[in-house]
């Protein structure tokens, strides 16, 4: 299960997700700025993806109990359900 989310504070990383064939497939290209991670955390979730550094990387880490505490100043737990489902119906 996830127990961390990832901000991406320099380079880049692919996102894949292995298909019912055993294909892996690019799912998407992220940069600073952009995370990973948050699919899985609110909901104790598996992972839906894999996370590779295409190039040399720095990450800003948090766990699951100070994300959860910072997403619980931000938005309701439906509004977090909400997202998770529609970042997972958007995946290959």
């Amino acid at each position: 299960m996830p127990e961390w989310f990832y901000n991406i504070v320099s380079g880049q990383v692919l996102v894949t997700r292995r298909t019912e064939d055993g294909r892996d497939v690019e799912v998407a290209r992220l940069t600073a700025g952009q995370s990973v991670g948050e699919i899985g955390l609110p909901e104790k979730m598996p992972r839906t993806a894999t996370v590779t550094a295409m190039e040399e990387t720095q990450l800003l880490a948090m766990d699951r109990s100070t994300f959860l505490e910072l997403l619980s100043d931000a938005a309701t737990p439906a509004d977090v359900r909400q997202e998770v489902r529609a970042r997972m119906a958007a995946l290959p």
